[in-house]
């Protein structure tokens, strides 16, 4: 599987546009779409913030590793996190993106992310 189908599989798994997807790694759509195209490769920063988004590695982006069957190990892959992104309209883009991934840890997960946050904060 090349890189270009690789990401379009990881972004459509995650309900996510190309104009999301886009804006995240502050990119404009049609540079996006033409690394779903195999037109054009990322630089390495947007390499790097792709794999953040799609909640894998760079190693698996790039055809090193295998993209697990499930939603890269994440819950819930039956949720439409496009769908979601859009709700939240009032957020912030870092802020959604924050929200987004907090979404796909599991229970155990946002319990730990929680005491992180509020640790960093002495609360």
């Amino acid at each position: 599987m090349t890189f270009a189908e690789r990401i379009k599989l990881m972004r459509t798994r995650m309900g996510l546009t190309q104009a999301q997807v886009a804006d995240a790694i502050g990119a404009e759509r049609t540079t996006y779409t033409y690394y779903e195209k195999g037109r054009n490769e990322p630089s390495m920063d947007r390499l790097v913030l792709l794999a953040k988004i799609f909640g894998t590695d760079v190693g698996t982006l790039v055809g090193e590793n295998d993209i697990p069957s499930s939603e890269f190990g994440i819950a819930d892959d039956s949720v439409d996190y496009g769908a979601e992104f859009d709700k939240v309209d009032e957020l912030k883009k870092d802020e959604k993106m924050l929200l987004l991934y907090y979404r796909r840890l599991e229970d155990g997960q946002k319990a730990k992310f929680i005491r992180k946050i509020a640790e960093k904060h002495g609360k």
